[in-house]
């Protein structure tokens, strides 16, 4: 009886598969990086180290130089934030199996690039056509922060490790840094939590002018995921009037971003304004800077 050709083509078939899969397998293996090839990565990235460097990671699992990158800012962010990292004097970026990942985008330059045999370290320089004149987030001790109900104001004076607070410390009803997973990564940020039947308002009053300013904005992926409590309004106030306004409903994901120019010389206020019928749950975060 003669066999099928489809049963002898399917015959030799399964085992030369099985041949290339393991070959594959094998290969894949080879090309993951060793604990001395990540000491190594990292061993360059410590001789060539300026003040205000961060290294990040492409993909995330090359953090496996992180263990020999103790003391050094890094970022370890599934995704990167490349408006934050633009911060930096420079960027550091450890990549494994041609990166998989996202480059710096257009504007940054690659200063240097080490190509090694599993690993490769490439030095990046952020767009250079303008420079960070405020942080508002670094500058949290010089912001004013009020709660407001009806024709009474409330001002938070207890500052406390980088948060304001109206009255006794709060786990969560305060104004603040803090960090935060939004939209797909942990963020820094400015952590203001609506208060129940009043409008929070954290305020800069001198803000240098001739700059753009950049605002970042969300709920915490938390308060987007438990639905919880009614729409949340945040506001932009500069010189005491409203710019801005956008009112998130309990469930937005996001991180948002918006531009105003201050236009002219000297300062300006800038004021942010928080609030929410129901604030179950109501976790608004955000982010400013002044760009010149």
């Amino acid at each position: 009886m003669k066999t099928p050709r489809k049963t002898m083509i399917a015959g030799f078939a399964i085992p030369l598969l099985s041949i290339l899969f393991f070959g594959v397998s094998l290969r894949q293996t080879a090309r993951v990086p060793s604990p001395a090839d990540w000491e190594a990565a990292a061993a360059i990235v410590r001789q060539g180290w300026q003040d205000g460097d961060v290294v990040a990671f492409m993909p995330q699992w090359a953090q496996g130089a992180s263990p020999w990158l103790r003391g050094l800012r890094v970022d370890t962010g599934e995704n990167h934030d490349w408006y934050e990292l633009s911060k930096a004097a420079r960027v550091w970026l450890i990549s494994s199996m041609n990166g998989r990942g996202d480059l710096p985008p257009e504007g940054w330059t690659m200063i240097d690039s080490r190509l090694m045999d599993k690993v490769d370290v490439s030095t990046w320089s952020p767009p250079r056509d303008r420079t960070l004149a405020f942080d508002f987030r670094g500058g949290i001790d010089k912001a004013v922060v009020s709660r407001t109900r009806g024709k009474t104001t409330q001002f938070c004076s207890n500052f406390k490790k980088n948060r304001w607070f109206c009255g006794q410390e709060h786990p969560w009803l305060y104004v603040g840094q803090e960090s935060r997973d939004i939209a797909g990564r942990v963020r820094d940020i400015i952590w203001a939590h609506a208060v129940d039947r009043a409008v929070v308002e954290a305020l800069w009053r001198e803000v240098p002018r001739g700059t753009t300013l950049v605002v970042h904005y969300g709920l915490t992926q938390r308060a987007a995921e438990a639905r919880e409590g009614s729409e949340t309004v945040f506001s932009v106030l500069i010189d005491g009037k409203q710019v801005f306004s956008d009112t998130l409903k309990n469930d937005r994901h996001g991180w948002f971003r918006r531009e105003f120019k201050l236009p002219g010389d000297g300062t300006s206020s800038v004021a942010f304004r928080v609030q929410a019928d129901d604030p179950q749950s109501r976790q608004l975060c955000f982010t400013a800077d002044a760009w010149k």
